[in-house]
């Protein structure tokens, strides 16, 4: 799968499902896919709930903008 068609159908999932940030509960908007392209946009990311990088678990990743994911690790530094 190329990296467009990816972002295609990542695009159909958001309209479809219209996902919300972890941190601040705002809609994810599909335009987030594209942050150099729409320059309101920031992005969006995965945060590992908890904190264990490897633990790849469904249950363990929540959707986030990167704005929030980089506040909340700010204020909440942990130990590795």
């Amino acid at each position: 799968m190329t990296k467009e068609r990816l972002k295609e159908f990542l695009k159909y999932m958001i309209l479809k499902y219209k996902p919300k940030c972890y941190f601040c509960g705002k809609e994810i908007d599909w335009k987030d896919l594209y942050p150099r392209k729409y320059g309101d946009s920031n992005g969006w990311t995965i945060h590992h709930i908890n904190q264990n990088r490897e633990d790849n678990r469904i249950e363990n990743l929540v959707l986030c903008h990167r704005s929030c994911h980089r506040r909340w690790h700010k204020l909440h530094p942990y130990n590795k």
